[in-house]
């Protein structure tokens, strides 16, 4: 069981208006015991049981017979997400983050506004996430964006692979019965024509399109044609169970104005920190192992001595 850095006011206190001790209780110490507990049953005597737990989540994505640890590694990353971006004394957003929020959603006030209505809106359990994407970052675009994901859905592009070799959005006519052939032909068929890309997809887009796809089986990540390399900032978990109990049946929407209110802007401004650094927002390795066999532990899930005292989670 992974440790937050406020774990133990959070028992004590709860969190903000958002949550009671023991709403906090049921929706962080119950749900993550109960997910990692299944999760280590499922993985702790196959190969996986050290798997840094993004690099499970992505690698069982797509297999339908892995789906049960898909599920639970999933939701025990996203709800950790979650919990380490809160405090009870939450720092505002510096000027100059609220400058890089105000090119995307023109103001701090119209990302609160939209945020809780896209999570207000959503239909059953999920989360909803503040994404950065790095190509428009670079190209001096708007970079920041919302993206809902249900259930246990990750945002994580790479875990997102598909059959389909082709952005239909992109492709020419003639390129459409070409579903079988690899990413690899798939990039090179895009320099050849120039990379220019077709309908919406400008010269630059076609580029980055190409040279995500060519790490397709390098052992990179590997991004569906058509996709965007994101980095996570900040999240909302709108399960069910997290915001019932103190909330209530049409309470929802009072859960999350006052999470609003919980976000630590400083832990939210050091991942965007990374992006504008050129870095990944999450640990690509070393990252947790989402099994119970190594003594030393250390990684986005939490920390873990070999003598079993639990320490503050790493997320840089």
């Amino acid at each position: 069981m992974p440790r937050l850095t406020l774990q133990d006011e959070f028992a004590q206190n709860g969190i903000g208006k958002m949550l009671s001790p023991e709403g906090y209780a049921r929706a962080w110490e119950d749900q993550q015991q109960w997910l990692l507990g299944r999760l280590n049953s499922l993985i702790s005597d196959s190969a996986q049981a050290n798997t840094p737990i993004r690099t499970l989540i992505t690698t069982t994505s797509r297999e339908p017979s892995l789906a049960p640890i898909f599920n639970n590694a999933s939701l025990a990353h996203n709800n950790h997400h979650f919990f380490a971006s809160l405090s009870n004394s939450p720092a505002a957003p510096s000027a100059p983050f609220t400058n890089e929020v105000s090119k995307s959603f023109s103001s701090l006030d119209s990302l609160r506004a939209t945020f809780i209505a896209h999570a207000n809106a959503m239909f059953g359990p999920g989360f909803t996430w503040l994404v950065a994407r790095r190509e428009n970052y670079y190209a001096g675009l708007p970079t920041l964006a919302l993206l809902n994901t249900y259930n246990a859905g990750t945002p994580y592009p790479e875990a997102h692979w598909r059959a389909q070799t082709q952005d239909m959005n992109t492709a020419r006519q003639s390129q459409m019965s070409k579903a079988a052939q690899s990413p690899q032909v798939y990039a090179q068929e895009q320099q050849a024509r120039g990379a220019a890309g077709y309908g919406l997809h400008s010269s630059q887009q076609g580029l980055n399109l190409q040279q995500q796809t060519q790490t397709a089986g390098s052992g990179n990540k590997q991004i569906a044609p058509g996709g965007q390399s994101l980095d996570v900032l900040l999240c909302v978990n709108t399960w069910e169970h997290v915001w019932l109990h103190d909330h209530g049946i049409g309470g929802k929407r009072r859960f999350l104005e006052a999470w609003w209110d919980s976000i630590d802007w400083r832990v939210v401004e050091s991942r965007w920190s990374q992006v504008s650094a050129g870095r990944s927002a999450q640990i690509e390795t070393g990252a947790e192992p989402a099994g119970q066999s190594r003594a030393n532990r250390s990684g986005l899930m939490g920390n873990t001595g070999g003598s079993g005292q639990r320490r503050r989670e790493v997320w840089t």
